[in-house]
């Protein structure tokens, strides 16, 4: 078994298990599929901030890693921000703006980083 298949595994098994739903507190009900839609948003986001530092082939595992630190960063952030909003707010509207808000904001920055290191290593 590759070094990258354990990464990969162990990655999925605390995305999906030891993570916490940061949806809970807000709305329990629906808190099961907003994870599952908002994990398909952090996905994507955490495979390009990975980019930033791991180049493909370079390491199929270091990827896997790197990409796992990453959306777990990412997760308990967004955790974090609930927990917060929880507190100062439980209007759900204004919830869902502050997190779309945020995560127009990571993936400007992203990409703005991204395609300045593009631009570095052009010249």
């Amino acid at each position: 078994m590759s070094m990258y298949v354990i990464a990969h595994f162990i990655g999925f098994i605390i995305r999906q298990f030891l993570l916490p739903n940061p949806f809970e507190a807000m709305w329990p009900e629906q808190a099961v599929i907003l994870n599952w839609v908002l994990g398909l948003v952090l996905l994507p986001i955490s495979y390009a901030i990975t980019g930033i530092w791991y180049k493909r082939g370079d390491g199929a595992a270091t990827g896997s890693i790197l990409f796992n630190i990453v959306y777990i960063v990412l997760s308990l952030a967004l955790w974090g921000i609930m927990e917060i909003i929880k507190i100062i707010s439980d209007n759900p509207v204004l919830s869902a703006i502050i997190i779309a808000v945020i995560l127009i904001a990571i993936i400007a920055l992203v990409l703005i980083v991204r395609i300045k290191k593009k631009k570095v290593k052009e010249i």
